[in-house]
């Protein structure tokens, strides 16, 4: 199982109010001795069960106080993709825990023997036209499928096919599109490459075509 620790926007850490995670049910529960304790899924009244379980992505998990168990300490959407990789967060729907909007949940740890990075290598890169160029190098295993996600939701995969390296590319304007922030390329076994993008303040210069006068010079002589 994973562990997942609530944090303010701030970053500050909110000691013993933990989650974890099970992959192999679908399991959220209750980890640690602060609120909440209970949990619910797609429910809007409070429960007094320590777990839900067959989780899938959009499914909405609330967290429920014990005493009383009306009151709700946690609010989030299920995202898509590997939620085993430590540094994964999980942003609040709502603001339960009075702290103001952008409280998350963050990956802190996971099962013994999986690592924070993968044994896989590659890139991920915002080119200065604004495009964005996944790659798994050469000599990482043939055999996986890659992830790309941005903010934990999967947005493509890389499948390799013959011989490495293997590339993802975005457009600018499919960047734009699809949105900004924290993008991933990972695999099962833990995050080959992060990169957080921005969405510029114009979009970028077009670069001028290279021109070739005409303009002659003549030059003459006066005898």
């Amino acid at each position: 199982m994973s562990i997942y620790q609530f944090t303010y926007s701030t970053g500050t850490i909110v000691p013993n109010v933990t989650l974890k995670w099970t992959t192999s049910t679908s399991t959220w529960a209750d980890e640690g001795s602060d609120q909440p304790v209970y949990l619910t899924n797609n429910s809007t009244s409070g429960a007094t069960t320590t777990f839900v379980s067959g989780v899938i992505a959009g499914d909405r998990i609330r967290g429920w106080k014990s005493n009383p168990i009306t009151v709700q300490r946690g609010d989030f959407f299920h995202p898509s993709g590997n939620l085993d990789v430590v540094g994964t967060k999980i942003y609040s729907a709502t603001d339960t825990f009075g702290s103001g909007p952008g409280s998350y949940w963050e990956c802190v740890s996971i099962p013994s023997g999986m690592t924070l990075n993968s044994l896989n290598t590659g890139t991920a890169t915002q080119n200065m036209d604004g495009s964005l160029s996944f790659l798994v190098n050469a000599g990482s295993d043939s055999s996986e499928t890659y992830a790309i996600s941005l903010n934990n939701v999967d947005k493509a995969s890389i499948v390799p096919s013959g011989v490495g390296p293997w590339y993802h590319n975005y457009t600018y304007a499919q960047h734009t599109a699809i949105g900004y922030g924290t993008w991933r390329l990972y695999d099962q076994n833990g995050v080959l490459a992060d990169i957080t993008t921005t969405a510029p303040s114009a979009t970028p210069p077009v670069v001028p075509p290279v021109t070739v006068s005409t303009t002659r010079k003549v030059f003459c002589n006066f005898w």
